[in-house]
């Protein structure tokens, strides 16, 4: 298929002339606690992680009831359903990448942009929650109306994009949906490693099941090779999220500070340098 036409028979194009906008606004309203750090930065264009999974999401399950519909697996039985849906979704996905990097230009407009790059682990994590959506969207849009089906994926990437922040008695949830590391991170502080893993692990335990599900043949057993995946390594990602509750944040190596003088002795973290003699004074 032609990628004009992909892209025109396709829900990505026109759901980014409505998230784009969105995204940039909204992350324009949440820059007041960014500091000039990459962590920081990096963390802070989490926080728009779950209107981007829930519009990739409402797409992917949009097209495979399109797909559905249409009879497109019955008609080009060759290609399995692991090809089709990797050309039907690719689009999906692609603006998901675009989604999370549009926020960065309005968090750098907010701060002095440091040296450096984006934290790659939190854009990892962040990608992970979008593709974990994307499957989800492809497996229950499969099952279901389109309409229906896009207004279910719209719904739960919302709530589960940001209701489990609310939730004071669960705070571990937020380990899982991505934004465990919203909050993050001082200057002494990093993100935590247990709580992107713990994202990541659950997230591609669900990509896993339903990629499965999907390459398997049609027999009586099928449901049971992703269900034991899932169940696999769902256990673990809940031993690390588990124990971190509402924090997502470690503490970052002492070592990078650079000190100076006797008294006082001044330590100062490489992104201070440049401020070295205003606070010396």
């Amino acid at each position: 298929m032609r990628t004009a036409t992909l892209l025109r028979s396709g829900p990505a194009v026109w759901a980014a002339l409505v998230l784009i906008p969105v995204l940039v606004w909204f992350s324009a309203q949440n820059t007041e606690s960014t500091v000039a750090y990459w962590p920081s930065i990096s963390s802070q264009t989490t926080i728009v992680i779950g209107f981007i999974s829930a519009a990739c999401g409402a797409g992917a399950a949009w097209e495979a009831a399109r797909l559905k519909q249409g009879a497109i697996p019955a008609l080009a039985p060759a290609r399995g359903m692991l090809s089709i849906a990797a050309l039907h979704l690719g689009p999906i996905a692609v603006l998901g990448l675009i989604a999370i990097v549009a926020p960065f230009a309005v968090v750098m407009s907010s701060v002095t942009v440091p040296s450096g790059f984006p934290n790659p682990a939190i854009l990892t994590v962040s990608y992970s929650v979008i593709l974990f959506h994307i499957a989800l969207g492809w497996f229950v849009g499969a099952r279901m109306p389109k309409l229906l089906g896009a207004a279910t994926m719209l719904l739960f990437g919302y709530l589960w994009g940001f209701w489990p922040a609310a939730i004071g008695t669960l705070p571990w949830l937020r380990h899982l949906n991505g934004q465990g590391v919203t909050e993050c991170c001082g200057l002494d502080q990093e993100p935590s490693v247990r709580s992107m893993a713990a994202t990541v692990m659950f997230s591609l335990a669900v990509v896993t099941a339903i990629v499965l599900n999907s390459a398997l043949p049609k027999r009586p057993w099928r449901p049971l090779l992703p269900l034991a995946a899932f169940t696999a390594v769902t256990p673990a990602a809940l031993t690390l999220a588990v124990p971190l509750d509402f924090n997502g944040t470690q503490t970052r190596d002492v070592a990078l500070r650079t000190c100076s003088g006797q008294n006082p002795q001044i330590c100062l973290w490489p992104e201070q340098n440049t401020q070295r003699d205003e606070i010396t004074r």
